[in-house]
């Protein structure tokens, strides 16, 4: 079961539900009772660490120092 976030179509409420991943297509109930939710499409958040950066701290800390 995972997290699902939907939108009713008739109230516009959105809300969250645990729904397998073969119901998650489906439509669901919203908290208000109207039988009109639908899935809602969201990109995932994803952050990218500066790697230069990261690779320095790390450089930094062995013995061998190659750059400044």
């Amino acid at each position: 079961m995972a997290l699902y976030q939907y939108q009713c179509s008739e109230c516009q409420e959105t809300f969250e539900k645990f729904v397998s991943v073969e119901k998650r297509d489906q439509v669901q109930i919203c908290p208000n009772g109207h039988l009109k939710g639908r899935r809602l499409f969201q990109s995932p958040a994803i952050t990218q660490a500066d790697r230069r950066k990261s690779f320095r701290q790390k450089m930094s800390k062995t013995r061998y120092k190659f750059f400044t």
